[in-house]
């Protein structure tokens, strides 16, 4: 059975030549970011307003801070040299490798030992600051920094520590120098009184020891105070502008990183543009997603659907119009089916059923699906839920076990029971195309409900069996792995779908209204509600 696409084009509507078209190419798995971006806009912007107010927090339970800072430079003297008068003496110098003093000196400025000493001579608002010694190795500086509560007390404890640090340094230096003049004093003495005027050694310990006497009470000479610290103007922590700036730029960032991770793991379609470009489909109509309870609602004949969701179905019956023959004609039996529970299948195949019953067409809506027969529920029937696999049995036989539709005019119910499940062997081509050319005789065309594909494989037989398939897609819910297995089984059989029906994200209303909502022949609201007359034909409303 060929037939012609939507469009009217030759296509093989039903029928391929074996070949899937090229649903697994390159782009089919592209995640569009900005699309990510748009879909998870909530969850970026919780990210962001999380992110804000630990901010929030922070900056408003965070206890101020100040910091304050005293440089010392160090003035390194050359290396040892053979004369030098300062060798021996706890002075800075110059690394061999001409690297800067400033390390060495600010490793000894922060070593245990020295700020133990020190917080012993603060007090105990002092001993709270923080201490840092950081050498700045390019202008051979020691900065020493402080963190305080307060700005007075963060400056007023790093001049005290550069204080400190240079009265260290000049104990140490005076201790060493007394040591180191009394040392010459002794190397003078030894040489005796009448050697003295002719003695070079003499002569040099007597200059060394005048320039050594020179440094006496001052302090070490390498190490010089060269900016003291002053009262900070603001706390250095918190920043509110800064932190607030922060936070926002780090929620940003992680929600759109959240954002991008759940399209790139989400194994469900999430937008019709990645449906399409993946299996090279047409959507031949769409239908406004519908909350749980107005889907359980209509099938239990409580409340109608929206008109927007019969314009949905409206579209579907305009579309398979001059799907079937030559493209100037309804296809003869069309599957409606899904890629797993929950696309939409039954819902989409009842109402199509009702949409082309309501345009005159003599119609058999066939429940096929075994496993969860649903259409004998729908419309409220009790028994009769055998007529499918008694006719599959014997598709010859005089009555077809069909039962008319309530209060349906030209739509009959052909049943199922899923106590029957164990009779899907009777699943086989040849034997279904009897069955829907024996229902031909009756009926204008035959819907069929079938089961998930991927779910029930021997269902695949209906596919090829048919005249036209139809796969229901939800946005949102449809696995890209279940629909490319489906696709593989149709391949295998050759069948290539006339299309999609797609469930969208957007809810009814959403698109806004005009003047064309609830035009003449509209369809029946709820299933056994008719609103024209059985007689009336609706094929003269069609074209309002």
């Amino acid at each position: 059975m060929s037939g012609r696409g939507p469009d009217g084009t030759e296509s093989g509507s039903t029928r391929g030549d074996g070949e899937l078209s090229s649903s697994s190419d390159a782009g089919a798995g592209r995640v569009r970011y900005w699309h990510a971006l748009r879909t998870h806009r909530l969850l970026i912007v919780a990210v962001t307003a999380v992110a804000l107010l630990v901010a929030l927090l922070v900056v408003l339970t965070a206890t101020s801070r100040y910091e304050a800072s005293a440089d010392l430079q160090i003035q390194p003297l050359p290396a040892f040299s053979a004369n030098d008068p300062f060798q021996g003496l706890p002075v800075f110098r110059q690394p061999a490798d001409n690297s800067s003093a400033a390390v060495a000196a600010a490793r000894i400025f922060s070593s245990p030992a020295y700020l133990r000493a020190f917080r012993r001579t603060l007090g105990s608002e002092a001993r709270r600051a923080s201490i840092t010694v950081t050498p700045l190795s390019q202008a051979d500086f020691v900065s020493l920094g402080v963190s305080a509560s307060n700005g007075a007390l963060a400056a007023h404890v790093a001049n005290r520590f550069a204080s400190f640090v240079i009265a260290e340094r000049k104990a140490s230096f005076q201790i060493a120098l007394a040591q180191k003049l009394a040392q010459i004093r002794l190397q003078m003495q030894a040489i005796p009184a009448q050697n003295r005027g002719g003695s070079a050694l003499y002569a040099n310990l007597a200059g060394s020891l005048g320039y050594l006497k020179t440094f006496v009470g001052a302090a070490d000479p390498t190490v010089v105070e060269q900016t003291p610290a002053t009262t900070p103007a603001a706390a250095s922590w918190p920043r509110p502008k800064t932190t607030l700036a922060v936070a926002l730029i780090v929620g940003l960032l992680l929600g759109i990183a959240a954002a991008v991770a759940l399209e790139v793991l989400n194994p469900r379609f999430t937008r019709e543009e990645e449906l399409t470009q993946a299996h090279r489909l047409p959507v031949l109509a769409r239908m406004p997603r519908l909350p749980a309870h107005a889907v359980e609602n209509y099938f239990l004949g409580r409340a109608p659907l929206p008109r927007e969701a019969w314009k949905s179905y409206r579209t579907l019956r305009a579309v398979l119009s001059n799907a079937g023959g030559n493209g100037d004609r309804f296809p003869r039996s069309i599957l409606v089916t899904s890629a797993g529970p929950g696309d939409g299948k039954t819902l989409t195949a009842v109402n199509l059923a009702i949409a082309l019953s309501s345009a005159g067409l003599s119609v058999t809506l066939v429940d096929a699906d075994l496993p969860r027969p649903m259409v004998g529920t729908i419309f409220n029937i009790v028994g009769h839920r055998d007529g499918f696999v008694h006719l599959l049995n014997n598709p010859e036989a005089t009555r077809t076990g069909a039962v008319d539709a309530p209060l349906h005019a030209r739509l009959n119910l052909l049943l199922a029971s899923e106590e029957q499940m164990h009779e899907l062997h009777l699943f086989e081509t040849q034997r279904i195309k009897q069955m829907l050319e024996r229902l031909g005789r009756d009926s204008d065309i035959v819907v069929v409900d079938a089961p998930p594909l991927p779910e029930v494989a021997e269902a695949v037989a209906l596919a090829d069996a048919t005249e036209a398939v139809v796969l229901c897609v939800r946005i949102g819910h449809t696995r890209r792995d279940k629909l490319a297995e489906l696709r593989e089984l149709l391949g295998r059989r050759g069948v290539v779908p006339l299309g999609f029906f797609v469930t969208s994200r957007r809810g009814p209303g959403s698109g806004g209204t005009s003047g064309y909502q609830g035009y003449p022949g509209e369809l029946p609201l709820i299933p056994g509600d008719y609103l024209l007359s059985p007689q009336e034909s609706l094929r003269s409303t069609e074209t309002s």
